[in-house]
């Protein structure tokens, strides 16, 4: 098992570290892509709480639209639907995140 640490934007390029969490050693390293409003305080964090212990990508973003996507060990793209304030992406099966970005919007 290996630590990874979840990190959230917080305008102006300052990173800020929002949580810790354990996840299976196999992971490979996660890059996440934020493109949103300075304004938005987002919050994300991933789990593997999915299907088969498969990997998630939280976003919560007050006052936003967010739509969160992901893309898997297996190869597949997941790209959730607009939603507002929460969104996540999951893979399937066990599989865990190589990439993930979302997009905080107001409309």
């Amino acid at each position: 098992m290996r630590l990874r640490h979840a990190l959230a934007s917080a305008g102006l390029g300052t990173a800020v570290a929002v949580g810790t969490m354990v996840v299976p050693a196999q992971a490979a390293s996660t890059t996440t892509t934020a493109v949103r409003s300075p304004a938005a305080a987002c919050t994300e964090w991933f789990d593997n709480a999915g299907s088969g212990g498969a990997e998630r990508f939280h976003v919560q973003c007050p006052g936003y639209y967010v739509t969160v996507s992901v893309t898997c060990s297996s190869g597949s793209p997941i790209n959730g639907p607009k939603r507002w304030e929460y969104q996540k992406a999951e893979c399937r099966n066990g599989a865990y995140i190589t990439s993930g970005s979302y997009r905080a919007t107001r409309t």
